[in-house]
């Protein structure tokens, strides 16, 4: 469940654009003065280490009483660290970061029935880029129901009353043997405390969580829990639309969902594997794995055919396909894009919308109409220059490619507007100083 919300201003981030246009403007110097071409931007170890270094002042900053694991800095766990390092070209300009807030167990004990026990983490992630901060809550369960999955999804949307109980976090070695044993979050996980604290609802632990981030003003946190993304890693291939359906759109009645709106739903597969499928519907997304034997099959071929077929230089990035992960979207490297996505869509509503934030418009107050101007050019900057981790898949099932003709319109609109605002305040002021 992805919680994203909006800085005030770039002040607290202006370090860090100052240390990265440093590095940036080096870094080219460098390539230009060897008469190298610039793909050793992409390439480089000595590049992306030295990136990641300037990204890790952005951990710094959002740390406080959060956690760092200095051997994935700028990046919280080692399978973020993976999926964004091996999408080189767009992790070239990629601009975030991400810490580990929590590692905690969450309860819940319905009115009747026996009670849910989840594991899970609470991350937070900052793309300077777009100064949007999303907290991430990922939960990690086995052996569970449709019914049960669905009544999670309601434990957030509804903000119903949970018991929270929280790990110490103790770093250890991730690899593909040692989450042999399907353990969630194992590679953080230290002794759990005996304290367990109830909560009104997860949002008031998150709250909680955000009262200790003081470096930045921000905005309200859309709590509403309106993205969320779901993986299946067990084989489902026998799975029923309906509850693959109910799962994806948290409705309890998905026996009653006609056959017409089952098709629609599961219609278009973004996924370019056999192995695994990914369905999008409004501002969910849902991964089912078809064969567990064969996405391992498929990864270990990948890596055969990088290690024997691959030759490059010593100094150039050795990528790894990721084996091990506890995030939805991390393995297939859906993980980046799927946020960028969330934190275009919050940006796209904020703006259109008073949600989140209150939106004054008028065509006769110059301070209004010329903060909105900015206010929409920021999102086509977004969209237009921040060309990394896009997804078009993605951005159709937010709408995001629809909005964006509507914000196209109202900023020309404005603009239009301006000029011929200026025009007439000039002519007034020339005929002023003609009658004086």
């Amino acid at each position: 469940m992805y919680f994203p919300c909006r800085l005030k201003g770039r002040k607290p981030l202006r370090s860090f654009f100052s240390l990265w246009h440093q590095c940036f403007a080096r870094e080219v110097k460098d390539v230009h003065l060897r008469k190298a071409p610039l793909t050793d931007l992409m390439d480089s170890v000595g590049y992306r280490t030295e990136k990641e270094t300037v990204l890790s002042s952005i951990q710094g900053l959002i740390a406080n009483n959060n956690h760092i694991l200095p051997k994935y800095v700028p990046y919280a766990l080692n399978c973020l660290q993976q999926a964004y390092r091996r999408i080189r070209e767009d992790n070239l300009y990629s601009k975030c970061a991400n810490v580990v807030v929590s590692r905690f167990k969450l309860s819940y004990q319905p009115p009747e029935g026996k009670a849910i026990d989840v594991e899970g983490i609470l991350l937070y992630n900052i793309n300077a880029d777009n100064n949007v901060a999303t907290y991430i809550a990922v939960l990690g369960f086995d052996s569970i129901t449709a019914k049960d999955i669905i009544l999670l999804k309601h434990i957030f949307y509804k903000r119903l009353a949970v018991k929270i109980t929280e790990y110490e976090i103790v770093q250890h070695p991730c690899g593909y043997a040692g989450c042999a044993t399907r353990k969630h979050f194992n590679c953080i996980t230290g002794k759990l405390k005996t304290c367990c604290r109830p909560f009104r609802s997860f949002q008031e632990y998150i709250a909680g969580k955000d009262a200790c981030q003081t470096y930045a003003k921000r905005h309200d946190i859309d709590f509403r829990a309106r993205y969320s993304f779901v993986e299946l890693t067990n084989d489902v291939s026998q799975c029923p639309n309906d509850e693959l359906y109910g799962i994806i759109m948290a409705d309890e009645g998905y026996s009653f969902v006609s056959s017409h709106t089952l098709n629609n739903t599961f219609e278009v597969d973004l996924s370019t594997r056999k192995t695994f499928s990914l369905y999008l519907s409004g501002l969910n997304g849902l991964i089912i794995t078809r064969s567990n034997q064969g996405r391992d099959e498929c990864k270990v071929q990948q890596e055969k055919f990088e290690k024997d077929l691959y030759n490059e230089d010593e100094r150039h990035i050795k990528t790894e396909s990721i084996k091990c992960h506890c995030i939805a979207g991390v393995m297939e490297e859906f993980f980046p894009t799927f946020l960028k996505g969330v934190e275009i869509h919050f940006l796209m509503n904020n703006i259109l919308t008073s949600e989140t934030e209150h939106n004054d418009r008028s065509y006769l107050n110059p301070v209004i109409f010329i903060r909105r101007s900015f206010k929409l050019w920021n999102i086509l900057y977004e969209l237009d220059v921040n060309r990394y981790h896009i997804n078009t898949g993605i951005h159709n099932a937010f709408g995001i490619n629809d909005t964006l003709e509507k914000v196209r319109e109202e900023y020309m609109s404005i603009l239009q507007h301006a000029i011929n605002y200026l025009i007439i305040v000039f002519t007034l002021v020339q005929i002023l100083i003609a009658i004086i």
